[in-house]
Order: structure tokens, then C-alpha cells, then sequence
């Protein structure tokens, strides 16, 4: 990334604009240059795009986009997704040449970005997706705008895994590695994202939880980490289940099989078992 060590007017008065929400001044320029760079930084790397979305102007985003590269764009919606300011989020995902971009990916399949590298002031590594993002902070409007997109959160690959993919990226980084697999199940641990993704919440909830706790007991990382998603799924399940009507409804959603039922038959307590099994103790 170049940061200007000295804008010109043209561009103070125009990241000026977009900071402020000053929309006049904004359309004004840009209609009388239109081969003017929005994708300039100032001295601290704040490009207007950024500026605009930092303090919810989302008229001068909309008018930004257009001009902007898909670098910028993409960084704009994490920060807007971080920040919880779920509509500029909706209007970047909803922007022509966003869903282009999308669609030329999924065309020609998906990048794998652990190789990637980012900004020098980005927060967010090359690895976070808008859905993983969105999922940690439980976004539930931006996660099903993904998903009905196709977007998806891919499980990490087991521990020990050797392929050809763990090997490479192990060897080029490993903790970077360690990073990448707990972010992912960060996103998979999300209930906003098992609730709108899954067919079975419960039962998703009950095998990732037992999941991230076999991580913890191997990963040398973030141990922690993986044990308070395990708890933070506990605490869903016991939600989900303060949500069910009565006594009928519980008892179905209890006795109810696991992945190997082929049938619609149910067995005595046998979501009760799971639980147990599972070592879901917050599920009474």
C-alpha cells in the first residue's frame, strides 16, 4: 500500500466529503472528473470508501463503489460487518460489481487466501471471509444474504492431517495455520450460523462441540480458545431448548435419532444420551 505523503485539493476536498457525508460535494466531483482515483489513501491509510463506511454514510458508499477496485470494496464490507452496520454491509453485498466479482470466483473456483497477504493496516486476515465474520458477531441478516448465495464456512481439515494442502501450509506457517483453523470454527461455532445453516441445530451444536474439544486437547495454540467455543455452543443448546412449547415438542426433540436414523422411528431419550455422550452437562 502507497500512502500520499500530500494530497492535492481535489482529493482533501473529496476525502473530506465522504468522511462528513457531504453527498453534494461528493456527486459533484466525481461527475466532473471521471477519471478520478478514489482508491487513494491519506497519510494513515484511510481511503474515503473507508472513511464513509466508518461513520454510516451509506449514500456517498453507494456512490463510491462504482469507482472503487474490489480490493477496497472487500475490506469495506469486514469493516462494515465488524462494526455491526448491517445495512452499508447489505448494500456492498447487493452492489453490481461485487456480485460480479463473486460470480467470476465461484466461476472459476474459489481462491484459497492462507497464502495471501493483506494491508499493513488491515485488521482482518487474508483468511476471513464476509460469512465467517458475520457469523462470530451473529449477524443473522448478512449470514442468510450469504448463504442463500452460496456462501459457506468449509470445516478445517483434522489435526493431524498430512495432505498435500496441511503439509504446504503447515510448513509455510504454522501458526498462521493454528489462526486460520480457529477462525473458521469461530464461524462454524456461531449460532446465528448452525441456526440458519443447519437441519439439525441441536445435533450439529452437540458434534462440534465434542469436535473443539478434541482440538483443545492437541492444539498448543489456542486451547483455550476452542474450549470456550465448546462452552459458548453449550450455552445455545440450552437456549434452543428454553425456546421449545411443551412437553410433546421436548420429548420429540430428545428422543429424537442421530445421523444414522434411516426412519422416522425415535428412541427413548436418545438426544438425552447424546448429550451425555457428548458431555453437553448443560443440557438438562
Amino acid at each position: 500500500m502507497t500512502f500520499l505523503l500530500q494530497l492535492s485539493t481535489l482529493e482533501e476536498e473529496f476525502i473530506y466529503a465522504a468522511e462528513f457525508g457531504d453527498i453534494p460535494t461528493v456527486q459533484k466531483i466525481l461527475d466532473e472528473n471521471q477519471a478520478f482515483n478514489v482508491d487513494y489513501h491519506d497519510i494513515i491509510g484511510r481511503t474515503p470508501l473507508r472513511l464513509a463506511v466508518g461513520n454510516e454514510h451509506r449514500e456517498v458508499v453507494e456512490l463510491l463503489l462504482d469507482r472503487s477496485n474490489i480490493a477496497n470494496i472487500h475490506e469495506a464490507l469486514l469493516q462494515a460487518i465488524s462494526a455491526g452496520h448491517e445495512q452499508i454491509a447489505e448494500t456492498i453485498l447487493k452492489h453490481p460489481k461485487y456480485i460480479d466479482v463473486k460470480r467470476e470466483n465461484k466461476r472459476f473456483g474459489e481462491t484459497d487466501y492462507f497464502f495471501n497477504t493483506t494491508s499493513e493496516d488491515s485488521p482482518f486476515s487474508a483468511d476471513i471471509t464476509p460469512l465467517i465474520l458475520a457469523s462470530e458477531r451473529n449477524q443473522f441478516e448478512i449470514i442468510q444474504l450469504l448463504l442463500l448465495r452460496g456462501d459457506t464456512i468449509n470445516k478445517p481439515h483434522h489435526y493431524y492431517c498430512n495432505c498435500q494442502e496441511c503439509s504446504n501450509k503447515l510448513q509455510f506457517d504454522q501458526l498462521r495455520l493454528a489462526k486460520t483453523r480457529l477462525n473458521a470454527y469461530k464461524g462454524l461455532a456461531s449460532g446465528a450460523y448452525i441456526s440458519l445453516s443447519s437441519k439439525d441445530p441441536i445435533l450439529t451444536a452437540f458434534e462440534l462441540a465434542r469436535e473443539l474439544r478434541r482440538v483443545a486437547k492437541v492444539e498448543k495454540y489456542y486451547k483455550n480458545e476452542y474450549l470456550a467455543l465448546a462452552d459458548q455452543l453449550s450455552e445455545y443448546l440450552v437456549k434452543l431448548l428454553d425456546k421449545v412449547r411443551g412437553h410433546d415438542e421436548l420429548e420429540i426433540l430428545l428422543n429424537k435419532k442421530g445421523r444414522d436414523s434411516d426412519d422416522e422411528s425415535y428412541e427413548l431419550l436418545s438426544r438425552l444420551k447424546l448429550a451425555i455422550h457428548y458431555n453437553e452437562k448443560k443440557v438438562r
